[in-house]
């Protein structure tokens, strides 16, 4: 039988034909069938193609998968899966959370059904429909919807002022943690553009070279870019293992001299591991072989970057503080391009977890231009830019106030390490 600590869910979850147990976050059973997952989920179809384990956890004799969703959540999703009766989700703080699952399971079926549903409730919590839709990839529509909505309640008030207040209701920090810098700023120009009839604009205005930049590199590509600058004489004599399984072919002697790679690896004391993906490690070595300047690295997102790595792997502090120093004369000479330089510097800086002090010097400099969009922008969390706008409005104190308004902590929409090419 089950265990007594969890609930059991009923029909249509207790057919004595079913054969495995799905068990969500708060210890609800599900009793299911494999065929119906495996039909209505591409993720399922996998998870259950893999060979059991026969020390895994077994419910009334059926083998049980533990899951992050909730009961409710997982109950509501799956009868979307069944040939039931679907549950009749009206409000936005129901469906969002079951599409959220339909998309992370990849079941196609119950998410088409659940995006009209949020499409219908769109005017009902419309802040927290735009927060989800946006973040999300096939729901322009549900975005445009929601935003109009957004609009359609500035009406008689100023139009900026009101939607601060519409996200503080909704939650700001939650609203805005999970949506990019670009969302929110094509969001507020369609709010406030000056005669009320800007469009709304789903997409940034990059060009062809911004587009190109964000291409990850391969693993082939990483080691000619190392050949650039890495010589051929003397030979290299060691390879750099990087957590993503990139090897380079480096120079011993450098690595000593930049403290970088752990101990070799067992039977190969050629072989350093480093614990940063390759496309990192690639950039940081190009800074440990520069004998001159450092200007290849051409944008504020190499140089934060950089600096954050080589404080997290404990490079060579003489090596740190070259990259350091470049940081602050980038951040400084930014004030005085026509282009929206220093709002990069700020993004990240916040992004790669700088120190306070490099944040408060890239806001000053911020604050001195007029804001302007950036393709950084949709790497960042508009939680970072809501908080500037925040800090740069005429009743702001100044940034050396209490609290240390702008933190580097968990506003950061990368969680895999940051991007190079």
């Amino acid at each position: 039988m089950s265990d007594s600590s969890s609930a059991y869910e009923k029909s249509p979850f207790d057919d004595p034909s079913t054969d495995i147990v799905l068990r969500s976050s708060d210890d609800v059973e599900f009793h299911v069938h494999r065929l119906i997952l495996s039909l209505a989920s591409v993720v399922f179809t996998d998870i259950l193609s893999l060979p059991q384990d026969p020390q895994s956890k077994h419910v009334d004799g059926k083998p049980t998968v533990d899951l992050l969703e909730d009961g409710n959540t997982l109950r509501h999703l799956l009868l979307y899966c069944y040939p039931t009766p679907k549950p009749r989700l009206e409000h936005p703080n129901e469906i969002i959370p079951v599409l959220k699952a339909a998309f992370k399971y990849e079941m196609h079926g119950p998410r088409e059904e659940l995006i009209t549903a949020l499409r219908h409730a769109a005017h009902v919590d419309p802040v927290r429909v735009w927060s989800f839709a946006v973040s999300q990839n096939g729901l322009d529509d549900v975005v445009r919807r929601a935003a109009r909505h957004i609009k359609s309640h500035m009406s008689g008030a100023p139009a900026l002022a009101m939607l601060e207040k519409n996200l503080r209701a909704a939650g700001l920090e939650e609203v805005l943690s999970e949506v990019s810098t670009g969302a929110y700023f094509r969001l507020r120009e369609y709010i406030g553009g000056p005669d009320g009839t800007t469009p709304l604009r789903l997409e940034p205005a990059l060009s062809e070279s911004d587009a190109a930049a964000d291409a990850p590199l391969s693993a082939l590509e990483l080691a000619k870019t190392c050949a650039t600058f890495i010589p051929a004489h003397p030979p290299p004599d060691a390879t750099l293992r990087c957590s993503d399984g990139v090897e380079l072919k480096v120079h011993l002697l450098e690595l000593v001299r930049c403290k970088l790679g752990s101990c070799p690896e067992d039977g190969d004391p050629a072989v350093y591991r480093v614990d940063a993906r390759g496309h990192v490690v690639v950039c940081v070595l190009q800074v440990c072989y520069a004998k001159g300047d450092l200007d290849f690295m051409s944008t504020f997102d190499h140089v934060a970057g950089i600096l954050s790595t080589f404080r997290s792997l404990h490079v060579c502090a003489d090596l740190e503080s070259r990259v350091k120093r470049y940081w602050d004369t980038k951040v400084a000479r930014s004030v005085q391009r026509g282009d929206g330089a220093p709002l990069e510097a700020y993004l990240a800086a916040v992004q790669y977890g700088l120190k306070q002090e490099e944040i408060k010097a890239a806001v000053r400099c911020t604050l001195e231009r007029t804001l302007v969009e950036v393709p950084y922008m949709e790497e960042a969390s508009a939680l970072a830019y809501h908080k500037l706008l925040t800090y740069s409005s005429p009743g702001w104190r100044g940034y050396e106030g209490s609290g240390s308004p702008i933190h580097a902590t968990a506003i950061s929409k990368r969680q895999a390490g940051w991007k190079w090419s």
